[in-house]
């Protein structure tokens, strides 16, 4: 809750679910989703099929986790302005980091939603705020993975 944010307007609203009732539900939102993406992800990983599998499941199961935060923006109008889309994405990194200090796992994944999807989403878990910003899976990993490459040519120090 410590991020900065445009204005300290704090535009986020976590809503955390934890019940087997609600992570199945949105589990089966998360399904739906996958399949819309499938093709996309094809696509992109033509020549890694593998891929495609793992991020499919992963979006299907959402990796297994116990829990999970939906972090919707306070009003409809936030995602509108870039300052709020960067503070809402501070904050799930301030979670994200808060998490693995207790050594919790977790993973961001972007609304890659139909608009229908995320109405659907807002009406249930939070009526009365704005759309959805992301989903941040939390639990205890059952691995510790190695580091992704990063890419070359990112940054330059002048």
């Amino acid at each position: 809750m410590w991020a900065p944010s445009g204005v300290n307007l704090q535009p986020w609203y976590y809503v955390v679910l934890t019940s087997e009732e609600d992570m199945n539900l949105l589990k089966g939102i998360m399904t739906e989703m996958a399949g819309r993406l499938t093709p996309e992800l094809e696509e992109r990983f033509r020549k890694n099929p593998d891929v495609v599998k793992h991020t499919t499941g992963f979006l299907q199961t959402l990796g297994d986790a116990p829990a999970c935060a939906l972090v919707f923006y306070q009003t409809p109008q936030e995602p509108e302005k870039v300052t709020m889309v960067m503070s809402l994405g501070a904050s799930a990194q301030n979670f994200c980091l808060s998490a693995a200090d207790k050594g919790l796992g977790t993973c961001m994944i972007g609304p890659n939603f139909s608009p229908e999807t995320m109405e659907n989403m807002r009406q249930i878990f939070a009526p009365d705020k704005g759309p959805l910003g992301c989903l941040i899976t939390l639990g205890y990993p059952k691995i510790t993975p190695k580091a992704p490459r990063r890419k070359d040519g990112r940054w330059v120090i002048r």
